[in-house]
């Protein structure tokens, strides 16, 4: 699985399943789903996973992170059910409200985002973006071939 061994992809909610499974098959591993309930407008709890992820590393593959709540829910169960080295992706990174505060205190390890929304002055180490440029602009040399 590319440089790191024992890897479970993980869905942090049902509604990411299908991602999840496409980003598993395309490492050639293991996918874990947590099951989580909603309280209310942005507060989530994790409370049930199915899969395993004892002994593994895992990547949480999200579409977007708001208020890192999900995340935060999410990777203290992994850690609670075995865990080792827990990674964050994310297509698109808002970190809205306390997401920098629950990131920090999160036991995640690094979180992946693209550049498709500027980074934040409040920032933390544990962030890291990649460029989209050089996929839109071949996007784009491509529609007007």
């Amino acid at each position: 699985s590319r440089g790191i061994k024992d890897l479970v992809v993980v869905s942090p909610d049902l509604g990411g399943t299908k991602r999840a499974d496409k980003l598993a098959k395309s490492l050639g591993c293991d996918k874990a789903i947590v099951y989580k309930h909603r309280q209310a407008h942005n507060q989530a709890t994790a409370e049930e996973l199915i899969g395993d992820v004892n002994g593994k590393n895992c990547i949480i593959f999200d579409d977007i992170i708001d208020t890192a709540g999900t995340i935060a829910e999410a990777s203290k169960l992994l850690k609670k059910k075995g865990a080792k080295d827990i990674y964050v992706c994310a297509a698109h990174g808002l970190f809205n409200g306390e997401a920098m505060k629950r990131l920090n205190e999160a036991p995640v390890k690094e979180v992946i985002v693209t550049n498709s929304v500027p980074k934040k002055p409040d920032s933390i180490d544990k962030i890291k973006q990649v460029d989209l440029s050089v996929q839109i602009a071949e996007a784009m040399r491509n529609i007007s071939a």
